[in-house]
C-alpha cells in the first residue's frame, strides 16, 4: 500500500514587524495536513530558495547555522518523515494526523524539537528509536566494493 503524500517546507514571518522568518514543514496526505516547526529560521526572505525549499548559499545565521547544516536537517526531516510513512504503508494503515505526530513525540529530541539533530551520531541514535517504536526490525545488508572485491555486511 502507498499512501500519497507531499512535504513542503516554507517560511512563516514572525516578530512584532514580520522581519524574521521561521522554517515550517507541511505534510499533505488523505486529504489532511500536519505543520511542523522545524526549529530553523532565516533572518530575511533574500536567503531562502523558494523553488528549492532551501536556504541559499552563504547564510550565516544569528547563532552561527550556516546554509549547509540548516539544508541537512530539512533533508533529514523529509527522510525521516518517509520513514514515519513507510511505518503505516507497511501496516497497510492511513493514518490520522495525530498517529504521525505521536511517531515524533515520542522520541526525545533536542530542545523538544520535531526533528532530529546536526550530527550523524545523533541522527543514527534518533532514527534507531524511530525504527524501535514503528517495530521495524528488518535486517539490512549493505554492500561495498573495493577494486573488485565485494563485501557484504548485515545490520540487525
Amino acid at each position: 500500500m502507498k499512501i500519497k503524500r507531499s512535504a513542503a517546507f516554507s517560511l512563516f514571518a514572525y516578530g512584532k514587524d514580520k522581519s524574521k522568518y521561521q522554517i515550517r514543514f507541511r505534510v499533505s496526505f488523505n486529504s489532511q495536513r500536519i505543520d511542523l516547526s522545524t526549529g530553523c529560521q532565516v533572518s530575511s526572505l533574500k536567503w531562502w530558495d523558494e523553488e528549492n525549499e532551501l536556504v541559499k548559499s552563504g547564510y550565516v545565521g544569528p547563532k552561527g547555522e550556516t546554509d549547509f547544516a540548516i539544508n541537512d536537517e530539512l533533508r533529514k526531516a523529509k527522510d525521516q518523515m518517509d520513514m514515519v510513512f513507510k511505518y503505516f504503508e507497511i501496516n497497510e494503515k492511513i493514518p490520522t494526523p495525530s498517529e504521525v505526530t505521536k511517531m515524533y513525540k515520542d522520541v526525545p529530541f533536542k530542545d523538544n524539537k520535531a526533528l532530529p539533530n546536526l550530527t550523524n551520531q545523533a541522527m543514527n541514535r534518533d532514527v534507531k528509536e524511530l525504527c524501535k517504536l514503528a517495530d521495524i526490525n528488518e535486517e539490512i545488508r549493505i554492500t561495498t566494493y573495493k577494486g573488485s572485491t565485494r563485501t557484504d555486511e548485515v545490520f540487525p
